[in-house]
């Protein structure tokens, strides 16, 4: 198998020039899993990206996105297929289920005993 990396395959909007990218390239990636019809290309080079992602952060969060990914690649197989197949369907275009607090909310993670 040919390796993929962003010097042999290029996906619109997934070009990083370089290993300091490979997390950004990797949210980049599942939004176009998520919102968009990939391709098996894009679906490969998006697990090839879990193995250049783990290890690299001394605080362990690329490992975490990494797993995060990967679980979330093994338990929506079934859904990705589908997006492969006909593209997104109407639930990528919905308000997302938990709503971000507004701009300027006060926080109440402090109040209620929550880590600040």
């Amino acid at each position: 198998m040919t390796s993929i990396s962003p010097a042999t395959y290029a996906p619109p909007n997934l070009h990083y020039s370089s290993e300091d990218a490979y997390l950004d390239a990797l949210a980049d990636a599942m939004s176009h899993v998520a919102f968009a019809r990939p391709s098996g290309e894009v679906l490969r080079w998006t697990r090839e990206l879990l193995d250049l992602v783990r290890g690299r952060g001394a605080c362990h969060l690329p490992d975490g996105a990494a797993n995060m990914v990967a679980s979330a690649l093994r338990v929506f197989a079934a859904d990705l297929r589908q997006h492969a197949e006909r593209g997104p369907c109407g639930r990528a275009a919905r308000a997302p289920v938990l709503p971000l607090p507004e701009a300027g909310a006060p926080d109440l993670a402090g109040a209620a005993g929550g880590r600040p």
